[in-house]
């Protein structure tokens, strides 16, 4: 009886603040792009949720890319606290003759907002290890999320992170962020474009993430509803 009574408080709780059932999702993919090639890859769906995509010894224009690694956890249930898109590449590095620049565009859509009808946070954070680095190597992030659910939408950016190098070393991305209104929406995608510039034989490794959780002072308002509703059934459990 008490297990039935807790279930229904959670449910009432996730009701009052907002929280949503999960979307059906979609399949994370990337665009991987130097100069006039790109190189596109999609990942496959998980049971429960989610999807990823691997792929070894991608060749995209002048750059060689050991492991591609990229995950997304829409469609997964029930809904996660945070929605998230991240990825890592191992051993990336120019084999050109000139400076080049990498651009990967990875992107997921059908994710459920945490609580509807409040604004969002959307951020992105992630590191470069330089394992072979010089000057004028750089890397930049920027994040994306689209209300009209569209795969690549370039819509509500979050301020870009940049780094620039001149040695060897792990470098931290500046975290950035951004907030946003889904309005009507009920589902929305999230879009990254990490650009990384290097010289001729430099080489990196890189993972980063991006991630949409309630607006601070709504993820406040959201735990002391849950925990008021919870207090008020223990109330009137203790008198009876």
């Amino acid at each position: 009886m008490r297990f039935s009574s807790v279930c229904f408080i959670c449910a009432a709780a996730a009701m009052a603040c907002g929280i949503t059932a999960s979307k059906a999702n979609a399949t994370i993919e990337a665009n991987l792009i130097n100069g006039v090639t790109t190189v596109p890859l999609t990942g496959t769906n998980n049971a429960g949720g989610g999807s990823s995509l691997s792929s070894t010894n991608l060749t995209v224009g002048n750059f060689h890319i050991l492991l591609f690694n990229a995950t997304s956890n829409s469609g997964v249930v029930p809904t996660p606290a945070l929605d998230q898109i991240n990825a890592t590449a191992l051993t990336v590095t120019n084999t050109g003759s000139s400076a080049q620049t990498l651009t990967i565009n990875l992107s997921d859509v059908g994710f459920a907002p945490p609580a509807t009808g409040q604004p969002l946070n959307l951020s992105e954070s992630g590191s470069v290890t330089f394992t072979i680095g010089s000057t004028g190597d750089s890397a930049s992030l920027i994040s994306y999320a689209d209300p009209s659910n569209t795969q690549f939408n370039e819509v509500n950016p979050t301020p870009t992170s940049n780094i620039s190098w001149t040695n060897n070393g792990t470098v931290l991305l500046p975290p950035r962020s951004a907030t946003f209104s889904l309005g009507s929406s009920t589902a929305f995608s999230m879009t990254d474009v990490f650009m990384l510039t290097l010289n001729p034989g430099d080489d990196v490794n890189l993972s980063y993430t991006t991630a949409t959780t309630p607006e601070p002072a709504t993820l406040v308002m959201m735990v002391l509803g849950g925990a008021a509703l919870l207090l008020k059934k223990s109330k009137k459990l203790k008198t009876k």
